[in-house]
């Protein structure tokens, strides 16, 4: 199984609930295109749903790197929420867990994103 996703979004906040093995770059173009479209916008936030992701290696890791940089770069966030199990080590391993915000629940996140 590949990765597949649900959409949502909610004022400046697109959320993105992933699922499955996130482990090459051609088969989430059309996430990365979706995220593109929307941050064009001035202030634009990305939150990630991770809980039902399974699997992830390089290609999933440059993605969220990726979504990170051009959140940030449109003054917005981009946050991780649900990692576990093989995809929380990966982001410990490669310390990207120190560069993320990593929270439990998608609430916790617009919370977050409220704050800033």
């Amino acid at each position: 199984m590949s990765i597949d996703f649900k959409i949502e979004k909610k004022e400046a906040v697109t959320i993105f609930q992933l699922a499955g093995r996130l482990i090459s770059l051609e088969s989430i173009q059309e996430l990365i295109s979706n995220a593109e479209k929307n941050l064009s916008f001035t202030k634009h936030s990305i939150i990630c749903d991770c809980s039902k992701l399974e699997y992830c290696n390089s290609s999933g890791l440059n993605l969220f790197v990726r979504l990170l940089t051009k959140t940030r770069a449109v003054g917005g966030e981009c946050i991780l929420v649900g990692m576990n199990g093989s995809v929380q080590k990966l982001f410990e391993l490669s310390k990207l867990n120190q560069i993320f915000t990593l929270v439990a629940s998608q609430e916790e996140a617009l919370a977050r994103l409220k704050q800033k």
